[in-house]
C-alpha cells in the first residue's frame, strides 16, 4: 500500500461527488507533468489525503486500477487534454477539515526531496497527485484521525477496511490489524509458538506483530503470516516503536535514540537475534530498517517532536 497527496482545490467537489480521481493524460503541447503520470502508479487500497485551500475535508481509499476516460462531464480540469486517466475512490469525510498548518513543520522533513507537493521554500507546488514516503504518510494519518478521536491503524481502518473484497476478507483484515484470527495462528505457526527473541511460550504475553505496519501493507501483506513477527511485550512495543530493528541475517538493530543503559534496566539483550528467519521475511524486514526504524537517534526522524502525533 502506498500513501498519495492529491491537491484538489476548486476540482474537489466535483471529484467527491463522483467518488474518483481524474488527470490529463497530456497537455496541449503533448507534454505530460510527473504528478499526472504518477496516476498510474495508484493501485486498489492505496490511501490519499486530499488537500483544498490549506485543509484536507477527506482521505480516501482507492478502489480500483487507474483506466482511461475522458474528461468527466464539468470537471474545470486547469489544463491538459479530455482524454486522461481515472481512479474509482472511497471518500472518508473529516468535519472540520484539519488546517496544514498545525503539522506542517513535522511533516516537511518526511517529504520527498524530489516531486514533493511543496516547494523547498514552503510553498505549493502547483501539481495534481504526489507521492509520499511511510513515514510522511503515517504521520498525516495520525494527525487527520486525531479529530474523532482514531490514530494510527484505527485510523485507516475506518477506511481501508471498505476496499476488501467481501464481508470474509474484511472481517479477516479487521482480525489481522488487532493480530488476532489466521494471520494470528499463520505467526504462531511459524515461530512455533515461542517468542522469535526469547523463545518464552506463554501465549498470552505473546503478540503476533506486523513487520511492515499494517497500515503500510497491502491487503495481501496484511494477511501474509511472514509479514509477522512473533514477540513479547518489551521486544514487541521496542520493534513498533522503530526503536529495534533486525539485519538480513536477524541481528538486533538498536537505536541509539535510547540510551545503552536504559535497555539494560528493561532487560533487554543488546545483543540478540531472531532464533530463525526466512527468505520470505527478508522483504518485510527490509521496509521496516528504511521506513519504520529510527536510526541512528530521534533527532533524525523528529519524533521528538511529535507529541501527540505518533510515527509508527
Amino acid at each position: 500500500m502506498a500513501y498519495w497527496w492529491v491537491s484538489q482545490q476548486k476540482l474537489y467537489k466535483d471529484q467527491r461527488l463522483g467518488h474518483y480521481l481524474w488527470a490529463p493524460l497530456q497537455n496541449e503541447a503533448g507534454q505530460s507533468y510527473f504528478h499526472w503520470r504518477n496516476m498510474e502508479e495508484v493501485l486498489p487500497g492505496d490511501v490519499i489525503y486530499s488537500y483544498v485551500d490549506g485543509t484536507f475535508p477527506a482521505v480516501s481509499v482507492a478502489r480500483s486500477e487507474p483506466y482511461e476516460a475522458r474528461r468527466p462531464s464539468g470537471l474545470d480540469f486547469p489544463e491538459g487534454t479530455d482524454e486522461g486517466r481515472k481512479i474509482d475512490v472511497n471518500y472518508r469525510d473529516i468535519t472540520p477539515a484539519p488546517a496544514l498548518a498545525p503539522v506542517q513543520e513535522l511533516l516537511t522533513p518526511h517529504l520527498p526531496r524530489r516531486q514533493s507537493p511543496f516547494y523547498p521554500d514552503g510553498s505549493e507546488y502547483p501539481g495534481y497527485l504526489f507521492g509520499l514516503g511511510g513515514r510522511a504518510g503515517r504521520l498525516l494519518l495520525d494527525y487527520l484521525g486525531s479529530p474523532v478521536g482514531q490514530t494510527g491503524d484505527e485510523a485507516i481502518s475506518a477506511v481501508v477496511l471498505t476496499s476488501g473484497a467481501d464481508m470474509t476478507t474484511r472481517r479477516a483484515l479487521a482480525a489481522s490489524r488487532l493480530g488476532m484470527g489466521d494471520f494470528r495462528k499463520g505467526v504462531f505457526s511459524i515461530w512455533e509458538g515461542k517468542c522469535a527473541i526469547t523463545r518464552s511460550s506463554v501465549p498470552e504475553l505473546l503478540r503476533a506483530r506486523h513487520i511492515k505496519p499494517w497500515r503500510d501493507s497491502n491487503n495481501e501483506e496484511r494477511l501474509d503470516p511472514y509479514n509477522g513477527l512473533l514477540l513479547s511485550p518489551l521486544y514487541d512495543t521496542a520493534f513498533s516503536g522503530g526503536l529495534i530493528s533486525f539485519d538480513f541475517s536477524g541481528r538486533l538493530i538498536i537505536s541509539s535514540s535510547v540510551q545503552a543503559f536504559q535497555w539494560d534496566l528493561l532487560g533487554l539483550r543488546r545483543t540478540a537475534w531472531l532464533e530463525h528467519i526466512k527468505e520470505e521475511h527478508q522483504p518485510y524486514l527490509a521496509y521496516h530498517r528504511q521506513h519504520v526504524f529510527l536510526g541512528r537517534g530521534s533527532g533524525d526522524s523528529g519524533i521528538d517532536q511529535m507529541a501527540p502525533f505518533a510515527i509508527a
